[in-house]
């Protein structure tokens, strides 16, 4: 399945993201496996994932970013073969990879609002000021008042759940994974984030296997790929 189109006459376009066959048996963290997963993800373009569960983690977001190996296949971003980058590089090429994670993925001793920021702000030269103001201005996108001063252990679900998708889109990401975003959030947030997600530049792959969701997404040059 692919998701850029070229002409005879245009460059190649670089996928953000490739995965060639890729297979992955089931492990203790993880339940289900992968079984030639094959697809390239178009700088701008959207992927929808639908597993047969959304209580169960996957392994896709880990494999894309380089961090887990696949046990057959390949997986490329940016054109780039994990195995074959050095670990410097491989470091500058992860940040432009954000995640709405499945699970828990704060920095347990800093505030919600600092660990929102925290990455632009280390991996930038971006002044501090510039990047609360724009994670400020999201949240109220979100439906946030704004960005929660306590720890996120302390912040409710629903709340915590949008500040994960202002972490998600601040900057300019290459590619963000939406894992299950909408769990625990009222439906009434829903259009907020698609409009964002179409909006943005990012390659963005979408896993979740909410009905309404994917019926709002889904449309042209959007591709639908059913986990088994």
């Amino acid at each position: 399945m692919k998701t850029s189109n070229m002409s005879e006459n245009e460059e190649p376009i670089v996928p953000t993201l490739e995965f060639d066959q890729v297979s992955v048996r089931s492990s203790v963290e993880m339940e289900g496996v992968l079984t030639d997963l094959t697809f390239d993800l178009a700088p701008g373009a959207m992927l929808i994932l639908r597993p047969e569960s959304e209580s169960h983690s996957t392994e896709i977001p880990a494999l894309a970013a380089g961090l887990q190996d696949p046990d057959s296949g390949t997986v490329k971003y940016q054109g780039l073969a994990w195995p074959e980058v050095g670990p410097l590089r491989q470091c500058q090429l992860r940040f432009g990879i954000r995640r709405v994670f499945h699970g828990e993925g704060w920095v347990s001793n800093l505030s919600t609002a600092e660990n929102v920021v925290l990455s632009e702000l280390h991996h930038t030269s971006r002044a501090s000021k510039e990047v609360e103001e724009e994670a400020e201005t999201l949240a109220r996108e979100f439906g946030l008042d704004g960005l929660p001063s306590t720890n996120p252990a302390w912040v409710e679900p629903s709340i915590l759940q949008r500040c994960e998708w202002v972490r998600a889109f601040i900057g300019a990401p290459a590619l963000i994974f939406l894992e299950v975003p909408m769990r625990g959030v009222s439906r009434k947030y829903q259009d907020s984030l698609i409009s964002r997600a179409t909006s943005t530049a990012a390659s963005v792959v979408w896993l979740t296997s909410r009905a309404s969701l994917i019926d709002a997404v889904s449309g042209d040059g959007v591709d639908l790929i059913k986990l088994s």
